[in-house]
């Protein structure tokens, strides 16, 4: 095998070339087309020992997207195959939109927005699409991953659930500072409750008995610091005054976001708040997909289930919607 250094830094082996094979294989494994192929897989084995002078984002400089509205008939061409555009899909360079008297528009990768109607069409190319990086890329990869995470296996809650107790909130979900509090259902019928926060990283196990006639339970101040970017788990448990049994709840976790988590993710509303010409229920997918790769899956929730009364929620704002009940039922 001969391996020969091209003009642009791109290499080859004899007439293959493995700078697209690499993002071929990345693209696949990112937005879950092959479940043999994993991110890691493809970073390690392909990318790195043989095109060491390129970044990932460089390397995979091809165009991509997603569509974040369609209204009316839009068609998608990729790959040789035709299919009825909806919102959600992702797009990668080469793809055809055309508009069949209905509109699309699309967030490419680089963040900014394309809209294709009347009958138009719009071909994604490595100009138009830029990098892989930004909201565009965020996108993509939350609702690749909502799909994944629908379709998987469900994991139940490590702890067995009582009688008693049902936590709302936080439940295994991220939070943003200054929002932790603790709440559930069942607390009629019960005295002397006791809430638990444990965190496996940093040996952190602390405790509290609320009261429960106050209408927002938080943290105390005399509590031990929780930190930032740390999981920690927690769980309820309290007397049943009819019963005299301990009725303890499931363990959920919570992680509040750090300060740069936070910064990154404003950054990334105002860029959704800047993107006219859409309709509130697409702008609010936007938003959903964006919370959703934070892992603020309250949010979501808060976000996406007025839609789905509405009946605007899409295909792809039902995936979502169904992923984050999924994961904050498990652990």
């Amino acid at each position: 095998m001969q391996i020969k250094l091209k003009s642009k830094v791109s290499l080859k082996i004899r007439n293959f070339n493995l700078r697209q094979l690499a993002c071929s294989l990345f693209r696949e494994a990112a937005s879950g087309q092959n479940q043999f192929l994993e991110v890691p897989f493809i970073l390690n084995v392909l990318v790195f020992p043989t095109i060491f002078l390129f970044s990932l984002t460089g390397l995979c400089s091809a165009g991509s997207g997603v569509l974040i509205s369609v209204m009316g008939k839009v068609e998608v061409i990729s790959g040789g195959k035709t299919a009825l555009a909806k919102s959600g899909r992702t797009l990668a360079s080469g793809d055809l939109i055309k508009s069949l008297g209905g509109t699309a528009i699309l967030v490419l990768a680089s963040g900014k927005t394309q809209t294709i109607k009347d009958s138009q069409e719009y071909r994604l190319s490595e100009v138009s699409g830029g990098k892989i990086i930004g909201l565009g890329a965020r996108l993509a990869s939350a609702l690749s991953e909502a799909k994944k995470e629908r379709k998987g296996p469900f994991v139940r809650g490590m702890v067995r659930a009582g009688n008693g107790f049902k936590i709302l909130y936080p439940s295994n979900s991220s939070i943003l500072p200054g929002q932790l509090k603790f709440d559930w259902i069942g607390r009629e019928n019960k005295v002397e409750a006791k809430i638990e926060v444990k965190s496996v990283d940093s040996n952190f196990n602390d405790s509290f008995s609320p009261n429960l006639d106050s209408e927002t339970i938080i943290w105390p101040e005399t509590g031990s610091k929780i930190v930032p970017g740390q999981r920690y788990y927690w769980k309820v448990s309290g007397m049943n005054l009819e019963s005299m049994e301990e009725s303890p709840s499931k363990l959920k976790w919570f992680r509040i976001l750090t300060p740069n988590e936070v910064d990154e993710l404003k950054k990334e509303l105002q860029q959704i708040a800047s993107i006219k010409n859409i309709q509130p229920a697409d702008k609010n997918l936007l938003k959903a997909a964006l919370f959703y790769s934070f892992r603020l899956d309250h949010k979501v929730l808060d976000l996406l289930r007025p839609t789905q009364k509405l009946g605007q929620l899409g295909e792809s704002g039902s995936e979502i919607l169904v992923a984050v009940k999924k994961r904050m039922e498990g652990v």
